[in-house]
């Protein structure tokens, strides 16, 4: 099962796909639609199920998190934060869905789990069986050296218990989604798969559809991705900022999951769109539906990102930003649309103004 605040449908289509490759015929439940397997779901003659494990309430009548109803041998948890405003409390409460899924590990079973993310840490403590970590410093069992971005994606080395294994070669882009890589190289590794296999499957894999999927690259590039947490957000632009160091970045951004609707994490947004060059944003998706003391402002973080020097404005429609991006348009550009949402198609109305 791969959970966590973030990833996780990433995650879970590339440890699915992976295994595939290796021959395990994997069972599979994506959250998403994977770009490199036939479908999003699939059962399979494997001795092996990969499940998305989402914390996300599961029926109007039952509202504990999806991922109590699974009995997982593996857990691969990636990061927890507070998310999904609308059922969760606060941390603590997100935190404690997370310590029921790893309860239900058995004490022959494995957890797989970042190590620099201290609520992660936190509930790894209540643990009964063995612990791997990944992540970027020491300390780490699976811990990515050097790093090395381009346009064409990025290239890592990886070390197991202090001793390197090479370098992987992936067509992904970001640091967050080579942890999502390295979680995986972890699990098919325990699975008794060897590394030299798994390096030459990583360059195969090409995410899921609307995780930073690239829908167009000339004369402009345009990317589609789910962000809607500001770490979300900073994850994307960050990542496509690497990717692009010298390009102008546009981050068009549609606040509408229940969190993003909210004034949950209006202070962290300015921070999170910081590599973006110029930000235009909508209106909260159905605003009516929440106090204005409890919904997100558009309009104040427009204000706190032109405090930063940057160009950012709102917008009442979808055309209203079309027809601004239009005017303002060059080769080159790299436009970022960000919403777990449609977001008025934009992306369809950015790709037809190249048509």
């Amino acid at each position: 099962v791969c959970a966590g605040t973030h990833g996780k449908t990433t995650t879970t289509s590339w440890i699915a796909f992976l295994l595939h490759e290796l021959g395990h015929d994997p069972s599979y439940l994506v959250g998403g639609v994977p770009v490199d397997l036939p479908s999003g779901a699939a059962l399979n003659s494997g001795q092996v199920f990969v499940g998305e494990g989402d914390e996300y309430d599961s029926a109007f009548f039952d509202k504990g998190p999806k991922f109590l109803h699974y009995h997982p041998s593996i857990v691969v948890l990636s990061n927890i934060e507070f998310d999904h405003a609308d059922i969760y409390r606060d941390l603590a409460h997100v935190q404690s869905s997370f310590e029921k899924l790893v309860a239900l590990l058995p004490g022959n079973g494995l957890c797989i789990a970042r190590h620099e993310d201290p609520v992660v840490q936190k509930v790894l403590e209540l643990s009964q069986c063995p612990v791997q970590t990944f992540g970027t410093t020491e300390g780490a069992t699976w811990r990515v050296g050097k790093t090395v971005h381009s346009e064409s994606g990025v290239e890592f080395e990886l070390f197991h218990k202090r001793r390197s294994n090479g370098t992987f070669q992936s067509s992904m882009f970001g640091d967050h989604n080579i942890l999502n890589i390295v979680s995986g190289i972890a699990v098919a590794s325990n699975l008794g798969d060897t590394t030299d296999r798994i390096r030459a499957i990583v360059p195969k894999f090409h995410g899921c559809k609307r995780r930073q999927q690239i829908l167009l690259d000339s004369p402009v590039v345009l990317v589609d991705d789910f962000a809607h947490h500001p770490t979300e957000v900073k994850a994307t632009l960050t990542a496509v900022r690497n990717r692009f160091p010298s390009r102008k970045i546009w981050a068009f951004f549609e606040p509408r999951s229940a969190t993003a609707r909210r004034g949950t994490h209006q202070e962290l947004y300015p921070d999170a769109f910081g590599t973006a060059d110029i930000v235009a944003l909508s209106e909260p998706y159905r605003k009516e539906d929440l106090a204005s003391t409890q919904r997100f402002s558009s309009g104040d973080l427009a204000s706190s990102l032109k405090q930063m020097r940057k160009t950012a404005e709102t917008f009442p429609t979808v055309d209203a930003i079309v027809d601004y991006y239009k005017e303002r348009s060059e080769p080159g550009d790299v436009l970022v649309v960000m919403s777990n949402g449609e977001f008025g198609k934009i992306q369809q109305k950015l790709l037809q103004l190249f048509n």
